[in-house]
């Protein structure tokens, strides 16, 4: 069984992820501008993300950020549901243009590389495997129609060691942009990839320094993905409950094992 899942896990984001909508990866929505690392490092847990098909089984789902020098020191936890266990994966980000006068949140997160300048893909919080093969929209999914979504309450507008990693080559864009966050309680985290024909593939978290947030936290960030035209509409929310698995932040020991590949 275990086996199946760890073939499933690997296998099904080539044919499955992300959301796919038409038009063109818009130039104004990038990362926020003077973008301060130091106070976005800390814990975030993941309220609720773009569904992924490698997610199935996942629940209490966090990520710290650590200073490490030269780079951001990224450490993911979860608990499985499948195999009722906690795992993890430690990797590493860094911004995609250190030099930029704007001092953008946009980074590249890795996982396998540990610090290395190519990019792999992340099966964690940020989740960032970069595949080319559309998915259906998660409201057309049966199986997942019973999982919740995102609640929010807007006031209308005044009108290389990874293998997965052989299917990319070396890049310097963002696999990771900070849209909007006021660092205390939520961060807007967004992806785009433009695909031939005039279609994009992308993905959305929002992220919380609390593991339940009140409402009014969920609906300012909601407030910034309607303005920039973010997919919010097909976000589920991520399972923050029964999380006695999950260890005090700072507690968990780096082991990459197969429950760190859902989530």
């Amino acid at each position: 069984m275990i086996r199946l899942y760890f073939v499933t896990i690997f296998l099904c984001p080539v044919a499955w992820s992300y959301i796919i909508r038409s038009g063109f990866c818009k130039e104004n929505v990038r990362g926020m501008t003077q973008f301060d690392k130091d106070r976005y490092l800390g814990a975030w847990y993941e309220y609720a993300n773009t569904f992924e098909i490698y997610e199935i089984g996942g629940k209490c789902v966090r990520a710290t950020y650590t200073d490490e020098g030269d780079v951001i020191g990224v450490f993911n936890e979860q608990v499985n549901t499948i195999t009722g266990n906690y795992g993890n994966v430690k990797g590493s980000a860094r911004f995609a243009n250190p030099d930029d006068p704007n001092e953008r949140g946009e980074l590249i997160v890795g996982f396998g590389g540990f610090g290395r300048k190519k990019r792999s893909p992340s099966p964690q919080v940020p989740f960032v495997p970069f595949y080319w093969q559309p998915r259906r929209p998660v409201l057309n999914s049966p199986q997942f129609l019973t999982r919740s979504f995102i609640p929010y309450n807007i006031a209308s507008p005044s009108e290389d060691t990874n293998p997965s990693a052989r299917f990319l080559l070396p890049s310097n864009d963002p696999n990771y942009s900070v849209i909007k966050s006021d660092y205390d309680s939520y961060s807007v985290v967004y992806t785009c990839i433009p695909l031939p024909g005039r279609i994009k593939k992308e993905s959305l978290w929002l992220l919380t320094r609390e593991q339940y947030p009140d409402q009014a936290t969920v609906d300012k960030a909601i407030e910034i993905m309607k303005v920039y035209d973010l997919p919010y509409k097909n976000i589920p929310l991520t399972d923050q409950e029964d999380c006695d698995l999950l260890p005090a932040v700072g507690d968990g020991e780096p082991a990459n094992t197969i429950e760190s590949l859902g989530k």
